[in-house]
């Protein structure tokens, strides 16, 4: 259980720190690198099914972790664009 929470721990702050600093150079990377890390933990998931047994629990159980500790920088990072561009447009306004 420790391991698992140690890897959505650092999924989530690798991450997170490389979609903010593709953030800061205007790059549309910031929302692939997490994408891509989702597809890979779909992959997983699926190879899980295939492979079955406890095998299959634990791969699908990586996959599912993976999966959540790269969601949760997608979603914060849309929510920091979203309020940088209603924070200026707000100042733009007055």
């Amino acid at each position: 259980m420790g391991l698992l929470i140690g890897l959505l721990i650092a999924t989530v702050i690798i991450l997170l720190t490389t979609t903010l600093y593709f953030q800061s150079k205007k790059s549309p990377l910031q929302y692939f690198i997490p994408i891509g890390v989702i597809i890979l933990s779909l992959i997983l998931i699926g190879i899980s099914f295939i492979v079955g047994a406890w095998e299959g629990i634990g791969l699908g159980t990586i996959g599912f972790t993976l999966f959540i500790g790269s969601a949760i920088p997608f979603i914060m990072t849309a929510i920091i664009a979203n309020m940088k561009e209603l924070k200026k447009s707000y100042w733009d306004q007055e």
